[in-house]
């Protein structure tokens, strides 16, 4: 049976079974201590006084709850009875909320470690979603972008080449005009503008600074003069620059062209349409389209020029005329990029220089009387009565000479190198002329060397080649030049006044051949 035990001071109730009579142990609620079997209202000792017998207090017993005893019923409301308000005897018992407390606190902060956990794994997810759709948008936004730059790539291209086409189709016009000698068309085809602006261009793309030696002196020429720069040679051109023939001290031309200021786009127009219908006018010419593919470039465009601030495009129309000798006249045809409508914006011939020279500037030789007052300055060496070559002109040459035809004589191997170097347009050189005139040669190997240069310029007249009739017919004279009986100017082709219809030189050096060592 269980015995209650109730504390003396508030009334707080302990399971007392097995606790003898006596024994103290204090009281968990309010702290006095609690005398077993002492009766109620007797008062107990204080906290802390000694327990009973001498010894320690026991460890209490069991608490219950607060000590009721038996009460009579009381109404529904009423002071001490259900419902109503309990008096201090019957009030709840304290309790230690800490561990509750701390057990919430550590809740709260798992559930909000776990939200931030949720939180920062949704956040990352949004992101990587957000940076994946970013990335596919960029991604979308390049191949758009790259499919435009495709397609204006494209139209660039057949802009290009509709240009480029356009310029390659005005070669066998431009060709057409220089053998009809319609020079009106062919001015009306140049944008003399352009080709002012190139020049200019060009030129001040040169080294101003004449070149020097290792030691800071000034290179020189075989003439012992100094050596101009890449700018004052650019500017010795005829056609684009006014200027003079430079002179030697005795008045002779030195075929050297000074250029001393930049023609207007008038001025070149007249000069170079005046040089074309001179040299080129009349004369058969075709666009050679096979060594125009030969020059191309990586770049489809074939060139390109910037003049004003805009790029033009187009192609360089290489020209062949018989009158050019082995050499092309280039036609830069062209226009901006799209634009069908293609103009000449330069033009270049590498023979122009030689060309006026000797249209404006030639070297003239004194013409000789008879053989004892004629001396070749170009050669110093004794007269040789045995030899042909060297006997002097004819003082009585046919006054009527016989039609030039074909000899059909074969150049000695000894001297055929020679003589393709003079059939092909290269001058003769001073030790060639001494392999010509060797004395210890047969008379009939040099009499069919003659033949073989005649037959050459037979070959040369009859496909209008002027320079290499006039290169051709020069060489002769300076090896002949004693033995042929005709003046230089009778006896030489001159391209400036090419004329088709006048074999003279022809004559001269068929009748030379006829009466050769007779």
């Amino acid at each position: 049976m269980a015995v209650t035990i109730s504390c003396q001071s508030c009334g707080y109730q302990y399971d007392g079974t097995g606790l003898q009579a006596g024994v103290q142990f204090q009281c968990t609620q309010c702290g006095n201590m609690v005398v077993v079997g002492q009766a109620p209202g007797r008062k107990a000792p204080t906290k802390g006084a000694p327990a009973a017998r001498g010894g320690p207090a026991p460890r209490g017993p069991k608490p219950m709850g607060r000590a009721g005893g038996p009460r009579a019923a009381q109404p529904y409301g009423a002071p001490g009875a259900q419902g109503g308000p309990q008096g201090a005897a019957f009030g709840p018992p304290k309790k230690d909320n800490t561990m509750m407390i701390m057990g919430i606190i550590g809740g709260v902060i798992v559930v909000g470690m776990i939200a931030a956990i949720v939180m920062m794994t949704s956040s990352k997810e949004n992101q990587q979603q957000q940076s994946k759709a970013d990335d596919d948008r960029r991604a979308r936004e390049e191949k758009e972008a790259q499919l435009k730059k495709n397609e204006q790539v494209k139209k660039d291209g057949e802009a290009r080449i509709a240009t480029i086409q356009a310029a390659t189709q005005a070669g066998p016009r431009i060709a057409g005009m220089l053998a009809s000698k319609d020079m009106t068309a062919l001015s009306a085809m140049f944008d003399w503008t352009a080709v002012w602006e190139d020049f200019k261009n060009q030129l001040e793309k040169r080294e101003k600074k004449p070149p020097t030696n290792p030691d800071g002196s000034p290179k020189l020429d075989k003439a012992g003069r100094p050596v101009p720069s890449d700018y004052d040679k650019f500017m010795d051109n005829p056609l684009f620059c006014d200027g003079d023939w430079e002179k030697d001290e005795k008045g002779n031309p030195t075929g050297r062209y000074k250029g001393s200021n930049i023609k207007g786009p008038d001025g070149i127009r007249q000069r170079m349409m005046g040089y074309i219908e001179m040299m080129y006018g009349g004369v058969d010419a075709q666009a050679d389209e096979a060594a125009m593919d030969k020059q191309k470039t990586p770049a489809e465009a074939k060139f390109s020029l910037t003049l004003g601030g805009k790029v033009l495009l187009g192609r360089m129309v290489m020209i062949k005329s018989t009158a050019a000798s082995n050499k092309y006249l280039n036609f830069y045809v062209g226009a901006a990029a799209g634009d069908t409508n293609v103009r000449i914006l330069r033009f270049e011939d590498s023979g122009v220089l030689e060309n006026l020279k000797q249209k404006e500037a030639a070297y003239v030789r004194k013409t000789p009387t008879n053989d004892n007052q004629f001396e070749n300055p170009d050669r110093e060496r004794p007269r040789d009565p045995n030899n042909p070559d060297t006997a002097g002109p004819d003082e009585n040459p046919p006054a009527d000479l016989a039609p030039a035809k074909k000899t059909g004589a074969a150049c000695p191997q000894a001297l055929i190198n020679i003589f393709r170097d003079l059939r092909d347009g290269k001058s003769v050189t001073d030790a060639q002329i001494k392999v010509v005139q060797d004395q210890s040669r047969s008379k009939e190997d040099r009499k069919a060397f003659i033949g073989a240069c005649v037959d050459a310029l037979i070959d040369h007249f009859e496909k209008r080649n002027r320079m290499e009739l006039q290169n051709l017919s020069r060489s002769l004279f300076r090896i002949y030049e004693r033995a042929i009986g005709y003046p230089e100017k009778e006896a030489t082709f001159d391209p400036t006044t090419f004329d088709p219809a006048n074999d003279y030189p022809l004559r001269v050096w068929y009748d030379f051949y006829e009466r050769y060592g007779k």
